[in-house]
């Protein structure tokens, strides 16, 4: 068994010549038929510096969506526990204004925030008056059935105006 958790999980790559939204998306179908359905993979990756023996925070739909972006190489941040990840500075400093851009309707990869559950998702499409998104961090409740092997991470479609915001990774991708 190796020291490190971190060791256990194996970061996905994808090859050229994805665009790096596809990226994004690619790497979260990964984790829906593939992902961790307690976390802990997504938390090893998003809190490197967290104490060894530590509880993992219990809800992780954001450190899910955090780890698609950094495995995407897109960014380096990680997330800041009590904070979150967009509305902190580099330093974990907590900012009044996102760091990354709101937009009305989102693209593939943007994260899709949900405040009523604090909840946060990888946007895989926009369709019409809908949004598809891959969540994680479900619960094992009755599910639509679009449902793939992972009952804790969801391909979803809803209304767009259901989330509270879009944040665009499109300054990350340029």
């Amino acid at each position: 068994m190796p020291d490190d958790p971190a060791d256990l999980f194996v970061k996905p790559t994808w090859p050229p010549p994805y665009s790096h939204r596809d990226r994004v998306v690619e790497i979260a179908h990964a984790e829906l038929e593939n992902g961790d359905h307690t976390g802990l993979r997504y938390w090893v990756e998003v809190l490197p510096d967290y104490p060894d023996g530590a509880t993992h925070p219990k809800h992780w739909c954001g450190a899910m969506a955090l780890a698609c972006l950094r495995w995407a190489e897109l960014c380096e941040w990680t997330w800041v526990v009590g904070a979150g990840f967009l509305y902190v500075d580099d330093s974990g400093r907590r900012t009044r204004e996102p760091r990354l851009p709101l937009v009305a309707v989102p693209e593939p990869g943007d994260i899709a925030y949900f405040h009523k559950a604090q909840h946060h998702a990888i946007v895989v499409e926009v369709v019409g008056g809908d949004v598809v998104t891959i969540d994680g961090n479900q619960s094992n409740r009755s599910q639509p059935p679009d449902r793939h092997r992972n009952p804790a991470i969801l391909k979803r479609t809803r209304p767009l105006r259901e989330a509270e915001g879009y944040f665009s990774i499109g300054g990350l991708v340029s």
